[in-house]
């Protein structure tokens, strides 16, 4: 079994194409250690009844209290062209160690979660059929099938693609295949590029690197793709995300983060550069949408990518983001003290119409196992993650307990060679299956009156963990709870995927629902070891909202039939994939994985044999129908100019949903009902909340304006006089000075008449008259200055090279505009001089092995 660490190698060659980039990864293995947990587990691989909340094994690192949050704001930041009209980089970006000949060798190492049983369980989900050969009992076909054969089905990304793209110039694997659809779109990512296509898979802009999105920000992101990409579609705001990770050069490693300005993914974005808040290489970082921000985990390592140090954890203030605001920060929990035994965990990523209920936190889990030693047991273990962006420091991550499942045997065999491959391939070049980790995604939606999370990860159905006895199949959960219920979820379905009716693997899945809870599972799918070989290839399957708990009851579909294999030896597959679900009809799912068409004639142990390509394809069950909904569009103006604000946010029953674009609108599709509807904007008074009905196919329109108010800022400080002559242009220890303060104004309305008074704080006092001051009316336009005298007398003990701090407070009419400050420094080095000093004789005698004191007397000259 083995963690993976991602690092990118890459090995130069000389023939038809310049380097082969392996991308981020050296591995490192859970190690062997003790038994299971038989309190957890029950007779004949049963569980305890999930639906109860188990604190029995809550952590006992919770008794001394919490992580404790970091708090940053991003330390690049920049608005692009439309990326329609982008021209492709010609010149090389950067990789991590990018020109370095390194073999993709797997690296044992002892990190945090050991398992030491030399079999593991049994899995009863797996029926008796998936051990004797015959027909699964727990796979109930029905028929007539209701899961479509492929709809929409195109190519996608490649690594010819890769090779050819000029930023590139080389090989890179594995993919990281990723990809969301919008209502018109779909974008698409993989190891080390992204395009945006039309649902039918026309092509809607050229192949780019990551990279590009960030040349206007310029900085590190703008020139280095190190991968582990992820594309997310933000139903609530109808925004496109789309982030790499950043580990190249000094510390501290960072995401480069880019988020779409309109709906339109062909469009402008926000980019920007969130430095990871510690010193360490956050790898395999997974992201999920929610009302408040956007939510992300990452595994910890090292530098060299040698040693596990625990879980990462944050969310990217969603609303600052959106609008695109410089400021916007991260909250962030390093989980590797609090939470030792946390590994590869997932945040909830919400679909849907209707959002989680205002305020809960996002979901986060990753999975346990008696394997691993982990004192649950076969487990799901979860934690709330409650980001507060106005209180940063009240932000909180706590355990919310485990849920145990149906045991299973997580088990591989050594190394990282697992999954058989048919001919030409040798056993050196058999696939990881990855199977210490949930799978991306933790969907999450709500399904009338409940909240329903889904997921999946790759266990053992063989009968052992060498290359000819282990069996890769997929473990599939749907979690669901009622809305509001602060207690665990219920595990509702739970099943291995490995019918007996063949002995092919599957593993590298992704899980989702649709809107009335229809379960599709989406996966890789190979099988090297029958005389008619199955070639790497994507399959999908599925189960009805109705079907007996426990099974898949659709027959299995074929999405692109694999024709080669990979023959490089360096195991790579995956390392993960993407189903999501469109949301014009909430029912039609997306889904995207590799697989191989030809075989790279290069022999195995050469740096080729990784001509990998990807397939976007799309299906639904027949039975599901798009749910009610309406359009609430809001257009909010400037009560003084009636001119359209940007960026204003639009919050419907305590959530945020979207932030205006220049026009002013917003435009949010909601199921049917009555919303309260808030807007609010920087620089804005608060307005009282407006009700909106939203009925079936009709659009409902809010028109509110919001009233501007001033934003003061300091411009500038100017000594006009000083009582200490000959004057030096300084505020001296108890002198008494006169200085000109400037304001100007970068709100949304001029100030009327704006009164300054001057505070006696921070050094200053025996302030004279006139205080305060009348600056009048300032426009807002962020450029005008008007400026005032002070005259006051700087406090005697002020020490020399200190700061003295003035503060103006201030007041327009009957408005109270808070305070603004200047920060000014006490005393002033004198200019340098040059002097000449001869001693003459002095009369010191000086005896041996000792010293003197000789008294030297230097003018002062100012």
């Amino acid at each position: 079994m083995k963690r993976h660490v991602r690092k990118i190698t890459i090995i130069a060659v000389t023939l038809l194409l310049p380097m082969l980039v392996i991308l981020p990864i050296t591995q490192a293995k859970r190690a062997k250690k003790s038994a299971s947990n038989p309190a957890l587990t029950q007779p004949n691989g049963g569980t305890k009844n999930s639906s109860l909340l188990s604190r029995s094994l809550v952590r006992a690192q919770d008794d001394k209290g919490g992580p404790t949050p970091i708090v940053s704001s991003a330390v690049g930041f920049g608005a692009t062209i439309p990326l329609r009209d982008m021209e492709v980089p010609t010149s090389k970006t950067i990789s991590r160690r990018f020109g370095k000949a390194e073999a993709n060798t797997e690296t044992p190492q002892k990190i945090t979660r050991r398992f030491a049983k030399i079999k593991g369980d049994f899995d009863a989900t797996l029926g008796e059929g998936a051990k004797s050969g015959k027909k699964d009992r727990s796979v109930s076909e029905i028929q007539p099938n209701l899961l479509t054969t492929p709809q929409a089905n195109f190519e996608g990304l490649s690594n010819l693609d890769n090779a050819a793209n000029p930023a590139i110039g080389g090989l890179v694997f594995p993919p990281d295949t990723v990809g969301d659809v919008g209502p018109n779109h779909y974008v698409q990512a993989t190891n080390l590029l992204f395009r945006v296509f039309s649902k039918a898979g026309a092509p809607l802009t050229p192949t780019q690197p990551i990279s590009a999105l960030f040349t206007a920000m310029g900085g590190r992101c703008s020139t280095i793709d190190d991968g582990d990409p992820i594309v997310l579609y933000d139903s609530f705001a109808d925004r496109w995300i789309v982030t790499q990770f950043l580990v190249e050069g000094p510390a501290p490693f960072g995401q480069c983060f880019a988020i779409s300005q309109t709906p339109d993914p062909t469009g402008a974005y926000f980019t920007y550069d969130f430095a990871y808040p510690v010193n360490k290489f956050n790898d395999y970082p997974k992201f999920g949408v929610w009302p408040d921000g956007y939510y992300f985990t990452a595994n910890q390592f090292n530098f060299a990518g040698t040693a596990f140090l625990g879980v990462g954890v944050g969310a990217f203030d969603r609303e600052k983001v959106l609008k695109g605001d410089p400021t916007a920060g991260q909250i962030f929990f390093d989980l590797q003290t609090t939470f030792p035994f946390a590994a590869s965990m997932l945040p909830s990523d919400a679909d849907g119409l209707v959002p989680p209920p205002a305020n809960a936190p996002n979901i986060m889990s990753y999975f346990a196992a008696n394997e691993f030693t982990d004192p649950e047991g076969d487990a799901l273990v979860f934690f709330a993650f409650d980001a507060n962006f106005a209180n940063p420091g009240a932000s909180t991550f706590t355990s919310q307990g485990f849920i145990p499942v149906a045991a299973f045997n997580p088990l591989t065999p050594p190394g990282a060679d697992d999954i058989e491959q048919p001919a030409p391939a040798l056993a050196t070049a058999a696939l990881d299956a990855i199977a210490d980790r949930l799978m991306h995604r933790l969907q999450y939606r709500r399904i009338g009156n409940e909240e329903v999370l889904t997921t999946n990860h790759t266990v053992n159905a063989g009968t052992g963990t060498t290359l000819a006895t282990y069996r890769a199949g997929v473990r599939y959960y749907e979690l669901r709870r009622m809305t509001g219920n602060i207690g665990l979820f219920n595990i509702r379905n739970q099943q291995t995927y490995a019918p007996g009716t063949d002995t092919h693997e599957r593993w590298m899945a992704s899980a989702a629902t649709d809107n009335q809870g229809n379960l599709a599972l989406g996966y890789s799918i190979v099988n090297g070891s029958v005389a008619t070989p199955l070639f790497p290839g994507i399959s999908y399957t599925g189960r009805t909202v109705n079907a007996a708990a426990n099974t898949l009851d659709q027959i299995e579909q074929t999405l692109q039939a694999g024709s080669g294999v990979q023959t490089n030896n360096g195991s790579r597959w995956g390392d993960y994939s993407a189903l999501t679900v469109d949301p014009n009809d909430d029912c039609t799912f997306f889904y995207t994985q590799e697989y191989y068409q030809t075989t790279d004639p290069t022999p195995n142990d050469a740096p080729f044999g990784v001509n990998w390509q990807t397939r976007v394809g799309s299906f639904r069950f027949t039975e599901c129908t798009a749910p009610q909904k309406g359009t609430l569009q809001v257009n909010v103006t400037n009560c003084n100019t009636m001119l359209p604000v940007q960026g204003a946010a639009v919050t419907i029953d305590g959530n945020l949903y979207d932030t205006t674009e220049a026009n002013g609108q917003s435009v949010t599709q909601l199921a049917p009902g009555t919303y309260s509807v808030q807007v609010s904007g920087l620089n804005f008074l608060p307005i009282a909340a407006a009700n909106a009905t939203i009925t079936n196919g009709n659009t409902t329109i809010v028109s509110v304006c919001l009233t501007g108010v001033p934003n003061i800022l300091p411009a500038g400080s100017t000594i006009t006089a000083e009582n200490c002559q000959p004057a030096n242009g300084a505020l001296d220890p108890g002198e008494t000075v006169t200085v000109s303060f400037g304001l100007k104004n970068s709100g949304e309305a001029p100030t009327v008449n704006l009164m300054a008074t001057l505070q006696a704080t921070g050094g200053v006092t025996n302030i004279q008259p006139p205080n305060p001051q009348n600056y009048g009316a300032i426009p807002p336009d962020n450029t005008t200055v008007v400026s005032r005298p002070f005259t006051f007398t700087v406090d005697p003990n002020a020490a020399c090279g200190s700061n003295l701090t003035a503060t103006l407070q201030l007041q327009d009419g009957m408005t109270n505009l808070g305070t603004v400050t200047f920060t000014l420094q006490v005393g002033a080095l004198g200019a340098p001089v040059t002097a000449t000093y001869s001693s003459g004789n002095i009369a010191v005698p000086i005896p041996d092995v000792s010293s003197v004191d000789v008294p030297i007397n230097v003018p002062d000259t100012g």
